[in-house]
């Protein structure tokens, strides 16, 4: 499964995500093995597509965020490994997770994870 998970997400470059699996395997042991696979996913955005925020990994590099809020869990794994890959002082970190949270807010609503009505300016909930 890990395999598929990745060449959907990453194609031809898969090899290369699998390398940080490695190391994310050791460095995460003893964790989740789908928080080691998202360790190495954001390894590689982070050192290879070039990801600066924590929303690009999450709502864009990542399946993280695809079907709605992750759950505050994953939100925070996601900064702790993104922050110590950019050199994020623990404010930066703060700061990611407030922005990730403010952007599912105000797009989805958190029990279902589904986007929110919107009709002109104004968001039905």
């Amino acid at each position: 499964k890990q395999i598929r998970d990745l060449i959907f997400n990453f194609g031809s470059v898969y090899p290369e995500v699998r390398k940080n699996l490695k190391d994310s395997a050791s460095n995460y042991d003893g964790q989740d093995e789908n928080l080691t696979l998202l360790a190495a996913q954001i390894r590689y955005t982070v050192n290879h597509e070039m990801a600066q925020k924590l929303g690009d990994v999450i709502l864009r590099r990542t399946e993280l965020g695809s079907a709605g809020h992750p759950g505050d869990t994953h939100i925070e794994f996601a900064a702790e490994i993104m922050g110590k890959e950019m050199g994020w002082s623990q404010s930066r970190i703060d700061e990611e997770v407030a922005d990730i949270r403010k952007a599912f807010s105000e797009f989805h609503t958190e029990e279902y994870g589904q986007p929110r009505e919107r009709v002109g300016d104004q968001t039905l909930q």
